[in-house]
């Protein structure tokens, strides 16, 4: 990003006629510190924020992140391959309280483990406006998912959940069986690249009858297609 472009991106934010901001594709902003000064003057245009793969040290994000609790239009927000640290993610928890506009949620590659959850929960717990969550190519187990589906089990709108490519066994699906399925809007969950076996593909897909609208995305390893097809016919 040139000295111009930053400079633009400066004058667009603080007049209120920016709605977009994806700063991988723009590239490195000059001064971060004067961008989140900015939103944090209360920006009422901005609609979407893309960080991915943004370089930048966690204490700037943090602040970045903070600076968003007095937007009342930020609808997307997106983390993906970005180292995700503690600090960050307490922020974000914190953002996710705060603010109920947020509908689309992505920390995708982030190194996100079930420790990540746990503190990512409380937010996602106190949250009302997500609708889209992806979480996919992470290091979450069976515990965070856990801890995620509990957090998540009478979300008012979450309609779109992704947990593909993390490392998610049976105990990991029959939580989200038992905890998101029965309480949520959901119509849509992948699963994919995991390990499952096709005896808890069956039971999520059964748990699945009362909501025939819902598309389940679970091709995978140890799965059997036949399997879940014939479950899928006998619904």
């Amino acid at each position: 990003m040139t000295q111009t472009t930053s400079t633009a991106i400066y004058e667009n934010l603080s007049n209120n006629r920016l709605t977009h901001l994806d700063l991988y594709k723009d590239g490195p902003i000059e001064n971060l510190n004067l961008l989140t000064l900015i939103l944090q003057k209360g920006n009422t245009s901005l609609r979407s924020l893309c960080l991915d793969k943004f370089n930048a040290e966690p204490s700037e994000l943090v602040s970045l992140i903070d600076s968003l609790r007095t937007n009342n239009t930020l609808s997307s927000l997106t983390f993906n391959r970005v180292p995700i640290t503690e600090s960050v993610l307490t922020s974000l928890s914190e953002l996710l309280k705060e603010t109920q506009t947020i509908r689309q949620l992505g920390i995708r590659s982030a190194g996100l483990t079930d420790e990540s959850i746990q503190i990512l929960a409380p937010g996602l717990q106190q949250n009302t406006s997500l609708v889209s969550l992806d979480l996919a190519g992470n290091d979450i187990q069976s515990k965070g998912v856990e801890t995620l589906s509990q957090s998540i089990a009478k979300h008012p709108s979450l309609s779109a959940l992704n947990l593909g490519n993390n490392d998610i066994s049976d105990e990991g699906v029959n939580a989200l069986a038992s905890n998101i399925l029965p309480n949520t809007p959901l119509n849509f969950i992948s699963i994919d690249t995991n390990k499952l076996s096709a005896e808890a593909i069956t039971i999520l897909v059964s748990r699945l009858r009362p909501k025939r609208g819902n598309l389940v995305n679970m091709e995978g390893p140890k799965m059997d297609p036949a399997i879940f097809i014939k479950t899928l016919q006998r619904n």
